[in-house]
């Protein structure tokens, strides 16, 4: 009878033993960034899974209490929607739209990232419920009262600190000095760029103890048909080749045989037309160089080359030109006289042309030799000038528009009489080289018949 009392006591120990470490298994509310004098896109919670699983993180909500009830917002994925165990995740107060906007204005931010439509004031109470209607566990922020209604396990956010900072964070210290980071990886790169211009890219990847990760499975995606993949992944240049919308991916694996990588990002780049032009040049008093931006964004120069037809000059790093503006670059900078207008390129940092002036086209460029280059005018030489000259020419060179098909019949008909003209002359020619041939071969074949059948026999004196 001894014996089978000790036997219940001891499953009923267990079992008491086991639904109070249930009780504890649960995510909790650590910490709260609540501070007023942050913008709305700086607020968010902190969750931590003290759970020995994963938590689908999804299948929970953000809970609000107003004073007299709960209010429940549902929690959305940035990338994964699996906790850890014994790991860390933010939830922002943001959508699906501002989420981007939030990770650029928290790039300190390394946990896993979600958002909701949180209700984040000077001061209240949050909870976690997995159900919206049990609160699992709850946090107060600002001074506010947890209430005692709440139907929740409290145990692990009773007590709590304030920094200056107006966030609110948990007071044990145990589990800060055990805290595990998960893997991430960020994709560092400008956002618009140019097509045919190389910019650089590159990344920061860090483990579970913030460390910077350097060495791994890189696997970069750029989004038209092109991957680089290596152990190490160091800053590198890449060149989009056509304007468009490109899904830039990075994935990072700890092992060359891991079938899914530890961490991802992604990021979308947009490829611009270049709307750079040498719009206009000086004179030789001034012989400055004057650069325009047609297009809507501001557009980098760094390290491009200016290329007259006597000097060149390197744009210094960092110089950008801002949309639809327009600057002009001193001959006392780049050292340019009157005799590197004559030709004038805009390299890129890849070696490839950028822009030229004059922008020559065969069929609109009128000689004159009337004019003196030693004679060059006030005015500045605008590419306008040559339209200009051309339009002064003669107008039997210009070709009517407005009756391009009769333009092509004539021209058609000149270009046959030309090629009757070509045909004609080799049938004469021809034709004299036959005569010219059979007379020279009919003197050599006609036989001297006198010659042949009179002799000095032949001949009788009679008398």
């Amino acid at each position: 009878m001894i014996i089978k009392r000790i036997k219940y006591s001891v499953i009923f120990i267990v079992m008491l033993f086991a639904f109070s470490h249930l009780a504890q298994a649960n995510l909790e509310i650590t910490e709260v960034n609540y501070n007023p004098a942050v913008k709305a896109n700086h607020l968010w919670i902190k969750i931590f899974n003290n759970t020995t699983d994963e938590v689908d993180l999804t299948m929970w909500s953000v809970s609000d209490y107003d004073g007299t009830s709960w209010h429940h917002h549902a929690i959305n994925a940035d990338g994964s929607s699996f906790l850890s165990p014994n790991s860390y995740a933010i939830v922002a107060k943001a959508s699906s739209t501002t989420i981007d906007d939030f990770k650029s204005k928290n790039p300190e931010i390394s946990d896993m990232l979600f958002y909701g439509n949180l209700t984040i004031e000077n001061e209240g109470v949050l909870g976690l419920s997995n159900d919206k209607k049990t609160i699992i566990s709850n946090k107060s922020y600002g001074g506010a009262i947890v209430p005692s209604d709440t139907n929740s396990d409290s145990n692990a956010s009773d007590t709590s600190s304030t920094s200056t900072s107006g966030s609110v964070s948990s007071s044990s210290s145990s589990k800060e000095e055990t805290k595990v980071y998960n893997i991430t990886t960020k994709i560092i790169s400008p956002k618009i760029v140019t097509a045919g211009v190389p910019f650089t890219l590159d990344h920061n990847t860090t483990g579970i103890k913030k460390e910077k990760i350097i060495l791994g499975k890189f696997v970069w995606n750029f989004g038209d048909g092109m991957k680089k993949e290596g152990i190490t992944s160091d800053p590198f240049s890449y060149i989009y080749q056509y304007p468009g919308e490109y899904v830039l991916t990075l994935s990072y694996s700890g092992s060359s045989f891991s079938a899914k990588p530890d961490a991802t990002d992604r990021l979308i780049v947009k490829v611009i037309s270049s709307g750079i032009v040498i719009s206009s040049v000086g004179t030789f008093a001034d012989p400055y160089i004057e650069i325009e931006n047609n297009s809507n964004y501001e557009m980098s120069m760094s390290n491009f080359i200016i290329k007259g037809s006597v000097h060149y000059f390197i744009i210094p790093n960092g110089m950008m030109i801002l949309p639809k503006s327009k600057l002009k670059l001193s001959p006392r900078i780049t050292g340019f006289d009157i005799n590197d207008l004559t030709s004038i390129s805009i390299i890129d940092t890849s070696g490839q042309i950028f822009a030229t002036y004059p922008n020559k086209v065969a069929s609109t460029i009128k000689y004159s030799t009337s004019k003196n280059i030693n004679n060059v005018t006030s005015e500045n030489i605008v590419k306008s000038d040559i339209a200009t000259d051309n339009q002064n020419g003669n107008p039997n060179n210009v070709i009517d528009l407005n009756n391009l098909g009769v333009s092509a019949v004539n021209s058609k008909e000149f270009n046959l009489s030309k090629g009757a003209y070509a045909w004609f002359g080799l049938a004469v020619i021809l034709i004299i080289g036959i005569a010219s041939v059979i007379l020279i071969r009919r003197k050599e074949e006609i036989p001297d018949y006198v010659e042949e059948t009179i002799s000095a026999k032949d001949i009788t004196i009679i008398e």
